[in-house]
């Protein structure tokens, strides 16, 4: 794919419609607000299931913490 604006647009938190005249293409790395997304190179990954991931693997990571530990030299 080739650029025909020249217009490159990266690390931008913008809402995509104040960059609706920009093609996706010139779109490279950017941070959707409204739907909680990275964007890279016009593909929407959301990080609402990385949050609720890690949140339940930080659930599961204290449970295992309070678990009794024994001393295997007593």
């Amino acid at each position: 794919m080739t650029s025909e604006q020249r217009r490159f647009f990266d690390s931008y938190t913008e809402p995509l419609d104040v960059l609706a005249d920009t093609a996706p293409v010139d779109r490279f790395r950017g941070y959707d607000t409204e739907n909680n997304a990275i964007l890279f190179q016009g593909e929407a990954y959301e990080l609402s299931p990385v949050s609720r991931a890690v949140e339940e693997l930080q659930g599961r990571a204290e449970a295992e913490m309070q678990k009794p530990r024994f001393d295997p030299n007593a």
